[in-house]
């Protein structure tokens, strides 16, 4: 970024050594300028999205719409009022407000359908300056010849009654982020207006110190805005917390008018209406770039592209604008890279660096290790070194901008050993362990033998009788139980 820049150059050339610090030149596209279709083209803005530019051509009573992916105009589309001096889009992009300074009118334009709808009366005599409130809801129009500011408010579609400026001629007008605050430039009195939304009325007006300021912008954060002196050829810086204004600082430019504030706030771009020349001034260094050419004749106006890779400056005389080309040379901020390992891919190799353009890569002293190259696109080291050891070496990155290099150290660590291989031990075999056989457990044998049962189908036994042995019977006696032998008689 320009803000980050030691020293500030228009062209960068050769090489940077160990840089930490960029420069930004600007140029104009290789299409510029591009013809509006209108005549005398004098006020700009860009669409939130940064796809188009809409131009006002005072000359012509219409407005021109660039279409920035195509560098193209459409055809010029009548705005419904008279020499259309200021332009203004809406936060969403939907409306574009047009004040026309002829027919004191403000116009409002549909993005959708690419129509203007009815001219709506200010309230005032030549509204020239126009802007529009962070949130989308009121639209703040000075009249430069009534000496007023008149406040639309977008939901009614109507205009309060103008409220007096406490100045001559206010002519610029920009509003704070929060919509607090609208600040007035008026190049008759040489004062600054500040209106209060809250009241709907404006503060006592504090003196510039300069003759004309013409036209203001304020920054993304609402600490400054910043004065273009058109016939002083100076520029001053209002701080918004102390209602102070600095000392003027020569642009180098000649009769400065149009003002644009970058989007990181580190940025302010002037256009001057006479030498066809622009500048840039540095918010940190509190300097101004040398002046360099838009292409075109009497730049009158200056707006930034959301990404502040582009300006569109508009040229009156010409009848067309300059696209410009913001770039900044490279910058590497690595200064030390990891360590390698022999045989495994590196991963530490992508190199921190800035730069727009992208730039290109190339080691331009010393050499990479064995098995690594350098990403030309990329600005990666990238590969497998093949063995261990120190390489020193020294990359260059370069673009449209300039160039720039940084030396640098690689270490390559050898593989690590792998441990010894210690074969797997078998476990000890241990036998089955063999449990003693038990035979089974026999039951007593009763001594009472058992009872028969006796069958049903058999007859049961006839006890037996008890029988006595037989004795001879004694002399004399008859045996027991026999009969007595017969007696002869």
């Amino acid at each position: 970024m320009l803000a980050a820049a030691a020293s500030f150059a228009v062209l960068s050339t050769g090489l940077a050594a160990q840089t930490a610090t960029a420069d930004t030149r600007y140029q104009p596209a290789p299409s510029s300028p591009v013809k509006t279709g209108g005549h005398s083209p004098i006020a700009l803005a860009v669409s939130p999205d940064g796809a188009h530019v809409y131009v006002a051509n005072f000359g012509s009573d219409d407005l021109s719409v660039f279409d920035t992916a195509a560098g193209t105009f459409g055809a010029p589309i009548k705005t419904g009022g008279s020499e259309p001096d200021g332009v203004a889009v809406s936060p969403d992009g939907v409306h574009v407000y047009v004040v026309n300074a002829n027919s004191g009118t403000l116009t409002v334009l549909d993005t959708v359908t690419g129509r203007f709808g009815a001219s709506i009366p200010t309230g005032g005599v030549d509204p020239t300056g126009v802007a529009v409130s962070a949130d989308g809801a009121h639209v703040f129009v000075v009249d430069h010849n009534s000496g007023d500011l008149a406040v639309f408010t977008t939901a009614t579609g109507t205009f309060a009654l103008p409220e007096k400026t406490g100045g001559d001629s206010p002519q610029g007008v920009t509003v704070s982020p929060d919509g607090a605050h609208a600040y007035v430039t008026d190049s008759g009195s040489g004062d600054l207006a500040i209106y209060d939304a809250a009241t709907g009325l404006f503060e006592p007006t504090l003196h510039s110190g300069c003759a004309n300021p013409t036209r203001a912008a304020i920054s993304p954060d609402g600490a400054h805005v910043y004065i273009t002196n058109i016939t002083s050829n100076d520029f001053q810086v209002f701080d918004t917390a102390t209602h102070t204004f600095s000392a003027p600082m020569p642009t180098g430019i000649d009769r400065p008018e149009g003002v644009a504030v970058s989007p990181d706030g580190q940025t302010v771009y002037v256009t001057g209406e006479n030498g066809n020349q622009m500048t840039a001034y540095s918010v940190d260094s509190a300097e101004f770039l040398p002046p360099w050419s838009t292409g075109g004749s009497a730049p009158t106006a200056v707006a930034v592209a959301p990404d502040a890779r582009q300006l569109y400056v508009t040229n009156e005389t010409s009848g067309d604008i300059t696209v410009i080309q913001r770039q900044e040379s490279p910058v590497i901020s690595t200064r030390m890279l990891p360590d390698a390992v022999a045989g495994s891919a590196y991963s530490g190799g992508q190199l921190a660096f800035t730069g727009d353009p992208a730039p290109a890569f190339s080691v331009v002293a010393g050499h990479l290790p064995d098995g690594l190259r350098i990403d030309t696109e990329a600005g990666a080291i990238v590969g497998i070194p093949t063995r261990a050891g120190h390489s020193s070496f020294t990359v260059a990155a370069t673009n449209d901008a300039g160039s720039t290099i940084r030396e640098l150290d690689l270490t390559i660590d050898p593989a690590a050993t792998p441990p010894p291989t210690v074969p797997p031990t078998d476990p000890p075999t241990v036998p089955p362990t063999t449990q003693p056989t038990v035979p089974p457990t026999t039951p007593p044998t009763s001594t009472t033998p058992p009872t028969a049962t006796p069958s049903p189908s058999a007859p049961a036994p006839e006890p037996r009788q008890s029988q006595s042995p037989t004795l001879p019977p004694a002399s004399g006696q008859a045996g027991q139980g026999g009969h007595l032998p017969e007696v002869d008689g």
